[in-house]
């Protein structure tokens, strides 16, 4: 769901030449990256995640990991002559709702390489929003972990 929502959105928010890294014409498992596109002369690959917003406590899901340790993004994406990017598609199943955000690695780096992309309320203000709140049809209750009933009972809304 989260690769297929990102190339209609990347495209809606003025990227073209967007590709599916891992699609019939790409290579399966891409390291790291599922997509690249162009925007403003600039490629981009990019990672996309999709994950339940809140944790199976109710907690909000405070990062979503981006690549393993071991994994050097910069020099894949040198190699596409591309400056590695992160879209996440936070999800709340039972409202069938999501959001998504874009952002590039050096954004989230601070000085040092992070391998996970901060998804906290404060964090939002700073990444690029393609999508607020968007009911969607096809995220249904089944893809959830519980998290956002937790997170009713939690603050006593339920």
């Amino acid at each position: 769901m989260g690769e297929k929502k990102a190339l209609e959105l990347l495209q809606e928010s003025g990227f073209h030449e967007v590709f599916d890294m891992n699609g019939p014409e790409g290579k399966p498992n891409f390291p790291f990256a599922d997509i690249s596109a162009v925007r403003s002369g600039v490629r981009y690959l990019i990672g996309v995640k999709t994950r339940n917003k809140y944790t199976s406590t109710g907690g909000i899901n405070p990062c979503y990991n981006y690549h393993k340790k071991t994994m050097n993004v910069a020099d894949i994406a040198a190699l596409y002559k591309a400056t590695p990017a992160w879209l996440v598609i936070p999800v709340i199943p039972e409202l069938n709702q999501f959001s998504a955000y874009f952002g590039t690695l050096d954004q989230v780096n601070e000085g040092k390489e992070r391998y996970s992309i901060p998804t906290t309320q404060a964090a939002f203000p700073f990444y690029e929003c393609l999508a607020d709140g968007i009911q969607d049809g096809t995220l249904i209750s089944e893809f959830s972990n519980g998290g956002f009933a937790a997170h009713m009972r939690k603050n006593g809304l339920s």
